[in-house]
């Protein structure tokens, strides 16, 4: 968008489902959460194999699993469908301030991982949800590692800078066998 600061940073928030109705709807499963930050932002980025580029939302309207989004140019059922599939992303800043303690997976991306003595062990790659929510981090010298986001393996996680300390005496055992 013209005006637009470079620093800008987008986050992937989900992809696109299926068209809906005969004006240009399309689905978008979403959490709560989600939802908020949707009502919180005019544009959203859309990509994909055959589409990329910025769309201004005209409406949000709440389903039982997720939103249904009316974008501008995005008119007809043809349209839609054509979005399907593709990711979107939304501006970080479009959501809500957290409490203390509180932090956002994608703030933590690309930061380091280091062990209770502070040693840096690599970096966060991603997290996915798999009824535990997984870091996958890059581990220097075992390579990418799936750790669930609990007591038993996180022992901090700081926001500024970012870093995540992790326990590594069971994840060290995990990888011997």
């Amino acid at each position: 968008m013209p005006g637009e600061p470079s620093t800008a940073r987008w986050v992937e928030l989900g992809v696109l489902g299926r068209a809906h109705g005969l004006k240009g709807e399309i689905n978008l499963r979403t959490t709560p959460d989600q939802n908020e930050i949707l009502t919180n932002t005019e544009v959203i980025r859309v990509e994909g194999k055959k589409v990329s580029g910025e769309y201004r939302i005209l409406s949000v309207r709440d389903t039982n699993t997720g939103v249904l989004l009316l974008l501008e140019g995005v008119d007809d059922r043809d349209k839609a469908s054509a979005l399907t599939g593709n990711t979107i992303s939304v501006r970080r800043e479009a959501f809500p301030e957290l409490e203390p303690g509180e932090f956002y997976y994608s703030d933590l991306e690309g930061a380091p991982v280091k062990d209770k003595d502070g040693n840096t062990l690599g970096k966060v790659l991603y997290f996915e949800e798999y009824g535990t929510d997984l870091m996958f981090f890059d581990w220097t010298g075992h390579g990418t590692v799936a750790l669930p986001m609990v007591k038993d393996f996180i022992i901090e996680v700081i926001k500024e800078p970012a870093s995540v300390v992790i326990e590594t005496e069971q994840l060290d055992e995990l990888l011997q066998d």
